[in-house]
């Protein structure tokens, strides 16, 4: 499957119509023409091999001749059979403070790269970015292109809004991870060596840049929180999710 990937959220068999987003990176940065493979997924795990039937206006001619024309914006492609890539059981949630501006997106974008499956942007005593509703589109968009780029059939869960100790309880977990640079936190690496048998479900919580209060750590500790550290060095929040999410990656 070295074909380009697309994403459609409505993959059925069939003709379907692409978005417009997909339809210019299909055509302009792919510069994909009638009667080329690709392989379009919905994010879900369900994939699919298709051929690109219509192209909007705009977009030139296929070596093979002129072809449909869809509406303008638009693109379309025949699927054939879909195929359904099981979820991995292997899942780390990352609940992590927002950075600023376009540190964001890069956390997002290598994170999906990483296979994190849960990413939740989560409020602390010392946060500065509460990212919109808007923004979190623009996330998942980001990770949709992730996703294309590294051939991810499953899409992250983004969320954003929930005070550190509620993301904390959201979901069942093996683990609890709290990166913290204190020189008592155990080396990361050497937690994972420890580990006697595979950790399924882990979260890591990584605060913002002025740190974890001594409430939210004592709260965190409570529940079972394990400090952890990254390094020798204080590391900024989405180096460290990144860090985190290479680690966790390497257990596989």
């Amino acid at each position: 499957m070295n074909a380009p990937w697309l994403y459609c959220s409505e993959l059925r068999p069939g003709r379907v119509t692409l978005d417009a987003a997909e339809a210019r990176h299909a055509t302009g940065s792919l510069r994909l023409r009638s009667g080329d493979p690709v392989i379009i997924f919905d994010g879900q795990g369900r994939i699919a091999q298709a051929a690109i039937t219509d192209c909007g206006p705009g977009a030139g001619r296929s070596a093979r001749g002129p072809r449909r024309r869809a509406r303008s914006g638009e693109i379309a492609a025949q699927v054939a059979e879909i195929q359904l890539i099981p979820e991995t059981d292997h899942r780390l949630t990352l609940i992590v403070a927002a950075p600023k501006r376009s540190r964001l997106d890069w956390m997002i974008e290598k994170c999906t790269e990483l296979g994190v499956w849960r990413i939740v942007l989560a409020t602390f005593r010392y946060s500065v970015v509460f990212p919109s509703q808007s923004h979190i589109r623009k996330l998942h968009r980001t990770a949709i292109e992730a996703c294309k780029q590294c051939r991810r059939a499953w899409l992250p869960r983004i969320e954003a809004g929930l005070p550190v100790e509620e993301a904390v309880r959201a979901g069942p977990l093996d683990a609890l991870l709290v990166a913290h640079p204190d020189s008592s936190a155990l080396p990361l690496s050497q937690w994972m060596a420890r580990c006697c048998e595979p950790i399924a479900r882990a979260s890591a919580v990584i605060g913002p840049e002025g740190g974890l209060s001594a409430q939210e750590l004592a709260a965190l500790r409570a529940v079972g929180g394990q400090l952890v550290q990254l390094g020798p060095h204080v590391l900024r929040t989405e180096t460290a999710a990144v860090a985190v999410a290479a680690l966790w990656t390497g257990l596989t």
